[in-house]
């Protein structure tokens, strides 16, 4: 099991994970417990409560979760104490980014943001690791923190 770096950057595929039960649920618990025990620095693109309300909209039309759970869900998520980037620092070297590597703009922002502040990005996404992982950023799958 890898450790939790001491700069994270989480993704919405990893923190959701954390309040929906889905593959990989119980390393999501893992890392953001882990991160608010040990004091760690978590530091998210600010589109990251927007993207995580759209995950818990997907879920809720899927009938797969209640309305009321989502919206709490997404409460909790905007309460925990995150340092957040604006959107206006990251989009134009996101940009760059998801042109050089196919990503989304939306993954390229959290990419930046773990560069920018010598973090790594943890997500749910394969693909993306894949995609990133000829650049200079500090990727790691969410699979690599399953508590033993």
């Amino acid at each position: 099991m890898r450790d939790i770096p001491d700069v994270c950057v989480l993704d919405a595929s990893a923190l959701m994970r954390a309040f929906i039960d889905m593959d990989l649920s119980d390393a999501a618990r893992h890392v953001l417990i882990s991160l608010v025990e040990l004091d760690k620095q978590v530091v998210v693109p600010d589109l990251l409560y927007v993207e995580c309300a759209n995950v818990a909209w997907k879920y809720v039309r899927l009938r797969n979760l209640e309305s009321k759970g989502a919206e709490q869900y997404v409460r909790e998520i905007v309460e925990l104490d995150f340092q957040t980037v604006p959107s206006d620092e990251t989009a134009t070297p996101a940009l760059k980014l998801a042109l050089a590597t196919g990503t989304s703009v939306y993954d390229a922002s959290y990419a930046v943001v773990a560069h920018q502040f010598d973090g790594t990005l943890v997500t749910a996404d394969a693909r993306l690791v894949r995609k990133l992982s000829a650049t200079n950023t500090t990727i790691a799958h969410l699979s690599e923190f399953v508590p033993a």
